[in-house]
């Protein structure tokens, strides 16, 4: 996949990242956003957007 599609539409990279993107989204009019755990951690995602990401977006 290009790069260019990644940064477009992917969120990837530590917590930090993630709630930066999240909030420039936000800022741009987003208001919906899906996880998808494509890989061997899905728990471990889910377990770090819930307790890290969205209550840092929210």
């Amino acid at each position: 996949m290009p790069d260019a599609i990644v940064d477009r539409f992917c969120v990837v990279g530590p917590v930090e990242e993630h709630v930066a993107k999240l909030e420039r989204l936000r800022e741009a009019g987003v208001d919906q956003f899906a996880v998808y755990a494509m890989h061997d951690d899905v728990d471990g995602v889910i377990d770090v957007y819930g307790r890290r990401v969205i209550p840092a977006v929210s």
